[in-house]
């Protein structure tokens, strides 16, 4: 697999989404593993359990390929030069719906109709509880293994949540909690990818500031471009580090 030109897998989410506009137009995007927490890719395949009310292809794509744990099969079996990864589809949970089984707490998972007739059966693990970081931190182990037995470079966006906009206003609580808090959640997970060998991107948390006119609407993980054009160099750095030690 040549390194001249980067050619990349995102799997994550709103920032390495975001983050790729920014890129050198070299850098050229071959998959795109969307809503799925690595909680979920490292569980046992399992089958859509009922018809799926989604109005996009790619909403539908997501929740199946969730349930079907795809994003492992993409990093054993499609290699790239970059894995791009993120952490904002873990921002609400994983549902366990069996034993060993877990589906990500998307959006998606949410509008498919799929949660009316199964929250029963299925048991919630939230983001920031000791059983999701005990979770979250094995699979992360698991997928840095497979990721550079295949030749590629993890590399892990960590920005902050931003906790002011673009003007300096505060941005609001996100279901309930405090941006800070969410933050302080936000850096044990952080640690663990940095140990487990990903090359972390990791600015200081003022550079992380909100958009008030993202396209995707305003949340604390829609930046305004100075934060992307920072989390940019930082993949420039990773990347170059990366290419001298093979040399």
């Amino acid at each position: 697999m040549g390194r001249d030109v980067p050619e990349l897998t995102i799997f994550g989410s709103c920032v390495s989404r975001d983050t790729l506009a920014f890129l050198d137009e070299t850098w050229t995007l071959r998959e795109y593993i969307a809503r799925q927490s690595p909680i979920s890719g490292m569980s046992p395949p399992t089958e859509v359990p009922c018809d799926l009310t989604l109005k996009s292809d790619f909403q539908r794509r997501c929740v199946e390929g969730d349930f079907q744990s795809d994003s492992r099969v993409a990093m054993e079996e499609r290699p790239v030069q970059v894995v791009l990864l993120d952490m904002v589809d873990d921002r609400i949970g994983v549902f366990q719906t069996g034993e060993h089984r877990y589906v990500t707490h998307s959006w998606e998972l949410t509008e498919s109709g799929i949660l009316p007739l199964f929250r029963d059966m299925w048991r919630r693990v939230d983001f920031g509880t000791d059983e999701h970081f005990d979770l979250w931190s094995a699979a992360m182990r698991q997928f840095a293994h497979i990721i550079r037995e295949s030749g590629s470079v993890p590399i892990f966006l960590a920005p902050a949540w931003a906790e002011t906009f673009e003007d300096g206003s505060k941005v609001p609580p996100y279901r309930g909690q405090e941006i800070s808090q969410i933050n302080d959640d936000l850096n044990r997970y952080f640690n663990v990818a940095s140990e487990a060998g990903y090359a972390v991107v990791r600015p200081h948390p003022n550079r992380s500031v909100a958009s008030l006119n993202h396209q995707w609407g305003r949340a604390p993980y829609h930046f305004a471009n100075s934060t992307y054009e920072t989390l940019r160099e930082g993949i420039y750095t990773a990347w170059q580090s990366h290419s001298k030690l093979e040399r």
